[in-house]
């Protein structure tokens, strides 16, 4: 890609990661309204508990709860979406493997649950990498549907993260069942060169980082 075009493409991603930042920004402020209102609720119920109907008191209890319960998952993902955004920012920054990986796992549970395969996250220790976020949620996302492909209902898919001699290390393991086959393709060849990474099949599919100059 030509240096003009380089930059147009970093400009637009900056765009969209400041778009989405703000987005997350008010919808988080907006659950913090719903919370208070579901929590007004809930008070006034248990203060007039005594005249009200017994039935009717048990249905605004669950109400209430449900709503608090739905309020806790959706901050959760719009924290991950924010955290996702910002790291549109700059095309190159320090951030933990284990972090991204736990903000992408939040967005890419849906396809594992659809295909009823279990997710699980493993982050130990890992090392703090100088790097492009970006690429690396491109190529996260590509490998990891390129896993999912591979298993069936009952599966589990486990995402563990490491630090090895500097390096940060993802393991997508399935009980030794994953392979790379035609992983990666020229698109995502040309980012894990970008990366300094590389891929291995060991009890797994392996993708080892290190840090890249600035």
């Amino acid at each position: 890609m030509a240096g003009d075009e380089q930059k147009l493409c970093e400009s637009q991603i900056e765009s969209y990661g400041q778009l989405l930042a703000g987005f997350s920004h008010d919808m988080k402020n907006h659950l913090s309204i719903i919370r208070e209102s579901a929590g007004l609720i809930a008070d006034l119920v248990e203060i007039n508990a005594a005249g009200m109907d017994p039935v009717l008191v048990e249905r605004f209890q669950k109400t209430t709860d449900l709503i608090e319960n739905r309020v806790v998952v959706s901050a959760g993902l719009f924290h991950h979406l924010s955290s996702f955004a910002h790291r549109l920012d700059t095309p190159i920054s320090s951030f933990s493997l284990s972090e991204v990986v736990a903000e992408m796992a939040a967005f890419v549970e849906r396809p594992a649950r659809l295909r009823q395969v279990k997710l699980e996250l493993k982050n130990n220790a890992d090392a703090v990498l100088l790097n492009s976020p970006t690429l690396l949620q491109f190529l996260f996302y590509r490998l990891y549907m390129h896993c999912l492909d591979q298993l069936g209902q009952g599966d589990t898919l486990t995402l563990e993260t490491s630090g090895v001699d500097g390096a940060a290390v993802l393991r997508m393991e399935s009980g030794g069942t994953l392979l790379l086959a035609d992983f990666p393709n020229e698109e995502e060849a040309a980012a894990l060169s970008l990366l300094g990474g590389s891929l291995s099949e060991e009890k797994g599919i392996v993708l080892k980082l290190g840090s890249v100059a600035a």
